[in-house]
């Protein structure tokens, strides 16, 4: 049975090559679009913190697009 470690390992592997979007959601929306927008553009994959994204009441992953949450996501299994 493979470790946290390497399934972590795969999936960071897997998704090496999706670019970093200049935006993360359609953020001239709205003003909470614009917020979520700027709380996931000042963090990579190597840094995105759980409580940028870990609260069911302020929760800028609900708000991304699919090509953000693609970029994101090796950081989103990782937490």
């Amino acid at each position: 049975m493979p470790t946290d470690a390497a399934i972590l390992a795969q999936i960071t592997r897997a998704f090496a090559g999706v670019p970093r979007p200049e935006h993360f959601t359609d953020h001239p929306f709205c003003d909470e679009c614009q917020e979520h927008d700027a709380t996931l553009r000042a963090y990579d994959r190597e840094t995105l913190p759980h409580e940028a994204v870990g609260s069911a009441a302020r929760d800028p992953i609900a708000m991304t697009t699919a090509e953000g949450f693609t970029y994101h996501l090796p950081a989103l299994a990782r937490l």
